[in-house]
């Protein structure tokens, strides 16, 4: 009974570090993707001053 209690709490600490990591990379992309798109506009908004002269 006590391994089982030890391997679910394994697997518990295992499911956390998992959950933690990919909440870290899910908030990375996001700030990634805010940048890329301030980016985008920024090259845009440039783009089309250099198509309007």
């Amino acid at each position: 009974m006590d391994e089982f209690k030890a391997h679910t709490q394994e697997r518990r600490a295992a499911i956390n570090l998992s959950y933690a990591a990919s909440q870290r990379s899910a908030n990375l992309m996001a700030k990634f993707g805010r940048v890329r798109l301030r980016f985008k506009a920024k090259f845009t908004h440039i783009l089309s001053l250099a198509l309007d002269r």
